[in-house]
């Protein structure tokens, strides 16, 4: 029950930002000699006024250490801060690199007050596999 509690608080955080139209970005791999094949990682830009949100899903069961995500010029300058981590990356050149974890999922937001304070239940995993 938190996790869904939780799951809803984001959602309501976020909501002014989800509704927007998605902005096409490019998310290459920067492939490493030892990283299997596989699906890769998507990535889609959403804004409401000044404010943006750039969410990347990686697809596979491993990691990836090098993701490249390009056509962010309209964010050139500005500070991307990862919801719920420490990471914070500028925009440079219109893009950035960042490292996923397998089918780890970041949010990236050009303003930290998306983040809910609402996290008990968040760290939700599924028992069953």
């Amino acid at each position: 029950r938190e996790s869904l509690y939780a799951l809803t608080a984001e959602l309501g955080e976020l909501e002014a930002l989800l509704v927007g139209a998605d902005q096409t970005v490019e998310v290459a791999v920067i492939d490493d000699l030892f990283d299997a094949p596989g699906i890769g990682v998507r990535g889609t830009l959403k804004s409401n006024q000044a404010d943006y949100l750039l969410i990347l899903v990686n697809e596979d069961d491993h990691r990836h250490l090098g993701v490249d995500v390009t056509e962010l010029e309209a964010l050139n300058g500005r500070t991307l801060h990862l919801l719920y981590g420490d990471e914070k990356i500028v925009v440079r050149k219109g893009g950035i690199v960042t490292r996923m974890q397998a089918h780890e999922v970041k949010l990236f937001c050009t303003n930290p007050r998306f983040e809910t304070k609402r996290t008990m239940g968040r760290d939700y995993v599924d028992a069953v596999k």
